[in-house]
């Protein structure tokens, strides 16, 4: 049995050869599932993996009963816990034992054909609305079960898979001209070919070898003249060579199926569609992340001159969002990345995680020789350090300086620090110290700074020393223009294309403030003012910008959303506000007045509005406020009295 990043556990080999390798494996964050694994190879597979980094986010995120969903994508970074030597990637999508759909398995009742007809058109209309063409329309990418349907090949594989990948001219007869020719111009039409060819395979007698504008169809499924006459004419504008000459609406040529043969088949486009999405690609920082690899291959060739990078701004401008994605990227290197954050990590089971990190991959020689270094150095962070002597901190200083300086020879790393003004003294001392001792390119800090959100002087004249010693330099963030704007919520929305007047409302509210136009577009979903009409289309009631009735700021945005919830779910947000750390389960649990089967449902809710923060750790689930401006909103004014009641019931625990 083979685990791969000790959480993956290789069930079966599917085949392994020149071509690919592919797995079945079980997930040991998930009970018993079963799931799809496809390496990938960093050489053969150069463009996918790149195309991957940019995509692969906005791919998992389509959701749809009749596609099989992208889950995961990654670096292979050890194998039953041991680091790999070979760089290798990997992709986990949804498994399914279904047969490829061939036209002899299929019974021959037309409504059941009918059926599975329309899921696969249903399906393709929705990645319509997402911008997405499937270009690889064809039943070598249809899986079919006779109980249960039809589903399409997952995203990750169809809009990556060469056409020249198909071994036989089969699957080649169900692709439009523009797709065999390999144009990576595609349109939205070009898949309407294939659905073209996809009616004639289910309804036709020779389907492959049928031509002209009249064709001859199953005797078996007994259609009138007029019904194949119907279908004559969907499949001649479907099959048209020119992409523009492709008009038929998929959703009219839905509804007119029904009609036609008087099915029973339902669907709901607002339930299928009605989905905010936030966690996506980032927007008007790919100057930023590009600087940050430079630096990456500069450390590289040892000709890096800086010790780290203070991505500078305020409060909802994308720091966070573009630490995380020069972490990934940076893993995708083959780079260890440790992170911490300063908000957050100060009591000691979080700062011994923090370290406990770093040491998984140290030598146990080098582990004994520092152990009671770090132990001290932990004690240090999270006690009364007034009690520890200068001399003794700088001796505790320089032996970590050394750790690291050690650990750092054969295994360059980073460390990322976010809402670097928010930590305490001792930690500004410590960092101080550690960047100005390190061996240059063996170790890279990267830094998030908010000037105005910072506790003390402190921690803003080191920065300034340290950059004037050219020990940092910096990132300065700057707010979205007007076309990122537009990028955004588009990719929030989930669509291709938004009104220009919408945009130019947003962003004059927003000043192009990501983390407020997330909210401006929250609170207009959550008014209704922005909503999918039953047209399956996303729908504005008013585009006049004085009459949107936008939130002036982000506090009231946040307290808008909140006044939709039950008073319970307010409770559980109070409470966490008196929380500096992430709080596990069942101290939240210990402090409301209901069950855990409520609070579950709460919790569940709160994590998928975004409210809260949801993190695995040695003791369970985790939670915290996702905004530190509602956290710091609610706790500045939240009654004095209730202040008192809610620290004593934590203290309790």
């Amino acid at each position: 049995m083979r685990i791969i990043n000790n959480r993956y556990i290789i069930d079966k080999m599917i085949r392994k050869d020149q071509v690919e390798e592919t797995y079945t494996i079980k997930d040991s964050w998930s009970k018993d599932a079963i799931y799809h694994m496809r390496m990938l190879d960093s050489n053969k597979d150069k463009e996918t993996i790149e195309y991957y980094l940019e995509e692969f986010i906005q791919i998992a995120q389509i959701k749809h009963k009749n596609l099989l969903s992208s889950n995961d994508f990654g670096i292979v970074e050890t194998i039953n816990l041991k680091k790999t030597d070979n760089t290798k990637y990997y992709v986990v999508s949804e498994y399914t034992d279904w047969t490829l759909l061939k036209i002899q398995d299929v019974t021959k009742d037309l409504k059941h054909r009918l059926h599975l007809l329309l899921d696969i058109i249903s399906l393709i209309d929705y990645l319509h609305f997402r911008g997405i063409t499937y270009r690889v329309l064809c039943p070598s990418h249809i899986f079919y079960s006779k109980e249960k349907g039809i589903k399409l090949m997952n995203l990750s594989v169809s809009l990556t898979k060469p056409i020249t990948s198909f071994n036989d001219g089969f699957d080649e007869n169900f692709l439009a001209p523009e797709v065999l020719m390999n144009n990576s111009d595609f349109e939205l039409n070009s898949d309407k070919y294939s659905i073209g060819m996809i009616i004639k395979y289910l309804l036709h007698d020779c389907p492959l070898s049928d031509s002209g504008d009249h064709y001859t169809y199953i005797e078996d499924l007994n259609l009138s003249s007029t019904q194949k006459e119907f279908f004559d004419d969907i499949i001649n504008d479907l099959t048209k060579s020119m992409p523009a000459n492709r008009k038929l609406s998929l959703r009219e040529i839905i509804n007119d199926i029904i009609r036609v043969f008087n099915l029973n088949y339902s669907y709901d486009l607002v339930r299928e569609r009605d989905t905010l999405f936030f966690n996506t690609p980032i927007v008007g920082l790919n100057r930023e992340i590009n600087e940050i690899l430079a630096t990456d291959w500069k450390i590289g060739k040892d000709i890096n001159y800086y010790k780290g990078i203070v991505i500078r701004g305020g409060s909802g401008l994308g720091k966070t969002k573009l630490l995380q994605e020069a972490s990934f990227r940076l893993r995708m290197r083959c780079r260890t990345v440790y992170n911490i954050n300063c908000s957050k990590v100060f009591n000691k089971q979080n700062i011994t995680k923090f370290f406990n990190k770093i040491t998984e991959k140290t030598p146990d020689n080098v582990i004994a020789k520092y152990k009671d270094d770090l132990s001290s150095l932990i004690a240090l962070m999270t006690d009364d350090y007034d009690n520890y002597q200068l001399n003794d901190r700088l001796r505790f200083f320089n032996r970590i300086s050394n750790f690291f300086n050690e650990i750092s020879k054969d295994n360059k790393f980073y460390i990322i620090i976010e809402d670097f003004e928010k930590t305490n003294s001792i930690f500004i001392q410590f960092f101080d110290f550690l960047i100005r001792n390190i061996d240059k390119n063996q170790i890279f800090f990267l830094l998030s700074y908010n000037e105005i959100s910072r506790k003390s002087d402190e921690v803003s004249e080191t920065i300034y020393n340290l950059a004037k010693n050219l020990y940092i330099t910096f990132i300065d963030l700057k707010p979205l223009s007007l076309d990122d704007t537009g990028r955004y919520i588009k990719d929030v929305l989930g669509i291709p294309f938004i009104p220009y007047n919408f945009v130019t409302s947003i962003y004059n509210e927003s000043k192009g403030i990501p983390g407020y136009i997330s909210l401006i577009i929250k609170d207009l979903y959550d008014r209704e003012q922005l909503y999918v009409g039953e047209n399956g289309l996303w729908e504005i009631r008013n585009t006049d910008r004085l009459k949107l009735n936008i939130p002036s700021n982000i506090n009231d945005a946040l307290l808008n959303q909140l006044k939709r919830y039950e008073d319970s779910y307010l409770e559980v947000i109070k409470y966490l506000s008196i929380f500096n750390i992430k709080t596990i389960k069942e101290v939240i649990l210990d402090m409301v007045d209901f069950d855990e089967k409520k609070l579950d449902a709460i919790l569940k809710d709160l994590v998928k509005e975004r409210f809260l923060e949801e993190s695995i750790g040695d003791l369970g689930y985790y939670y915290s406020l996702t905004s530190e401006e509602l956290k710091r909103y609610l706790y500045l004014n939240m009654p004095e009295d209730m202040k008192l009641e809610f620290h004593a019931k934590a203290a309790d625990i």
